[in-house]
């Protein structure tokens, strides 16, 4: 009953391992979103930089400081996006670790159970033969 209990936390184990993977693949996915989106914002900026209209040149200096602003963002949230990538495989790593760990405790767990099987069949037989 040991190893059926052992086997039992090590599947616990596993779906929490693999929702913290998931958890931190969705926050990979946010972070590059929102990467994407921030791409979108400066050439949007830039493609308006670009036009020739009259008015243009009195917002020059806002749309650079925003572009300027944005840019900043764009280096934090590529470090971001490197560290979170980082996590994802770490915890890629622990799920597969566990998933291995838990192989063994399976394979453990079938083997004493085996190993009870045949334990009792060999006392059947013996009552059997000491009856006849």
């Amino acid at each position: 009953m040991d190893a059926r209990r052992r086997l039992d936390k090590m599947r616990r184990l596993i779906d929490v391992q693999e929702r913290l993977c998931r958890m931190a693949e969705a926050r990979l996915v946010e972070i590059e979103r929102r990467q994407a989106e921030l791409a979108r914002s400066q050439s949007d900026i830039l493609a308006s930089l670009n036009e020739g209209e009259p008015l243009h040149g009195l917002f020059v200096e806002t749309m650079a400081r925003h572009l300027h602003r944005l840019a900043g963002h764009a280096g934090e949230l590529e470090a971001a996006r490197q560290t979170q990538a980082q996590q994802v495989l770490q915890e890629a790593m622990k799920l597969k670790r566990v998933e291995r760990h838990a192989a063994k405790v399976a394979r453990s767990s079938r083997e004493e159970e085996d190993k009870r099987s045949l334990a009792e069949i060999l006392d059947a037989l013996q009552a059997r033969a000491t009856q006849a």
